[in-house]
Parts: C-alpha cells; structure tokens; sequence
C-alpha cells in the first residue's frame, strides 16, 4: 500500500506527506462543476485549466489551490446535461 492507504505509491514520502510544494494535487469528482467553476474564475489555471470536455472523458476545470498545488474538479462528459 502507499500514502494513506491508496495502492499508489508516494514517489517521495516527505514531501508527500508533509503537504508541501509538490507535484501532488487533489481531484474533487462532483456533478456541480460548472457552478464550483464560476465562483472560483479568479483561481483558474490559463489557458490550459479553463473548464471543458477532456479528451479523457471528463468535463474538468483546473484552479491554483493553496499552497500552489493543482485543484482539479470534474465529471465524466458522457454524465453531463446541457453542456
């Protein structure tokens, strides 16, 4: 097992653990997208976080969270309404 339990492995423990500048971010997976995204416009990563369907099959926004790491928030595409 690696960090707190995922079957990932911490590539490097102490800066993994510590919350520090890392590579790390966090993915909040949640159907509310858009709305999280317009009240975070100041935030967004530009140009390439800018909220849209991902050729990865998610409908994505990226924004600059504390501490500089990536705050990625998505739904998959083929679940989004109207969009």
């Amino acid at each position: 097992m690696g960090l707190r339990g995922t079957p990932y492995p911490a590539r490097n423990r102490s800066l993994a653990c510590t919350g520090g500048n890392t590579a790390f971010g966090v993915f909040i997976r949640t159907p509310d997208v858009a709305a999280i995204a317009s009240r975070v416009e100041d935030l967004v990563i530009r140009p390439g976080g800018v909220l849209r369907h991902r050729e990865w099959g998610l409908y994505e926004v990226g924004i600059n969270g504390p501490d500089g790491a990536v705050v990625r928030i998505g739904w998959p595409s083929h679940l989004i309404k109207n969009e």
